[in-house]
């Protein structure tokens, strides 16, 4: 006796893909793990900034977890150090207080902080 089966692949991808879908509810339960992970790497509030969404294009679903805060590139990236000429002192009531504590200002640059990264090494 032979038994044979056969599945309509359009059905059974829109089955996958639907939004109460399988596929669909394990990659959200997923990528909103990794980003809760991701909301603890960072320090201050950046952690409020971050989002994630499911997005389908050709090759299939892609879960996308973003920071919108202004200062994401600098987190990620660190910042180079940098010096600045001189100090100018503040004016108040028309005579020049606190001259220049210092010709110059030296800073010294901040570390990367990859917090993205590591929240997807850790959600693995």
């Amino acid at each position: 006796m032979t038994v044979q089966d056969t599945l309509n692949q359009g059905v059974l991808r829109r089955f996958l893909r639907s939004r109460s879908g399988i596929a669909r509810r394990n990659l959200s339960e997923h990528t909103e793990w990794v980003a809760d992970i991701a909301k603890t790497q960072n320090s201050g509030k950046m952690g409020d900034c971050i989002d994630w969404r499911i997005e389908e294009d050709g090759r299939g679903m892609h879960g996308v977890i973003t920071c919108d805060h202004p200062a994401t590139t600098f987190v990620l990236e660190g910042t180079g150090p940098t010096s600045s000429g001189r100090a100018i002192g503040a004016r108040s009531a028309s005579k020049w207080v606190a001259r220049s504590c210092a010709q110059k200002v030296r800073h010294p640059g901040t570390r990367p902080n990859d917090f993205l990264g590591r929240a997807l090494r850790l959600g693995r």
